[in-house]
């Protein structure tokens, strides 16, 4: 795969903060975002605490943003470790989201964001002249740290749109 051209972007594009743990269906919601003019990317955050494990889950977010041509979209991966429960994806699923399922993608030579996802969501909140909407796509973990050390951020948030999993049940995972 080549890397494709970024869209010109419209000057009304939302600004957004892409949340996920870099599971398959994720990089479907990412690569359609990216293609967007009204979008405007400012980050993709990504928790260990899903599908994929922070080191191969930012090189696989920031090769995605290379195929969009928007490589400069920094990257940035939170806890490995949930705020509660040990409900955990099985290894063979990790594995082969962070091996891309064996899909090969033109690497970005941008590095990760020296900040954790957490520092980068609260500090782009806190700059951003616009109001920003978050799209969770995975577990909150790097959301919840963010607000829970800075509630304000709030105020800078247009809307908080989120891909759930499970409801009022022992989790995704495995039998019920």
């Amino acid at each position: 795969l080549e890397p494709g051209i970024a869209p010109t972007l419209r000057d009304d594009a939302v600004p957004v903060i892409i949340d996920t743990d870099m599971a398959g269906d994720d990089w479907m919601a990412i690569i359609y975002l990216l293609q967007r003019p009204d979008v405007n990317f400012i980050a993709i955050t990504v928790t260990g605490t899903g599908e994929a494990h922070c080191a191969p889950g930012i090189r696989n977010a920031l090769d995605l943003v290379m195929l969009a041509g928007r490589p400069q979209i920094p990257v940035a991966c939170g806890s490995e470790s949930p705020l509660m429960g040990d409900h955990a994806f099985p290894m063979e699923w990790r594995d082969a989201v962070d091996n891309l399922f064996g899909l090969s993608l033109p690497a970005n030579p941008h590095s990760p964001s020296a900040e954790s996802a957490p520092e980068l969501i609260s500090r782009l909140l806190q700059e951003s002249d616009q109001k920003i909407h978050i799209v969770a796509l995975g577990p909150l973990t790097n959301i919840a740290e963010a607000f829970e050390a800075d509630p304000s951020l709030n105020d800078n948030l247009k809307m908080l749109t989120i891909m759930g999993g499970a409801v009022n049940t022992s989790g995704n995972v495995g039998p019920v």
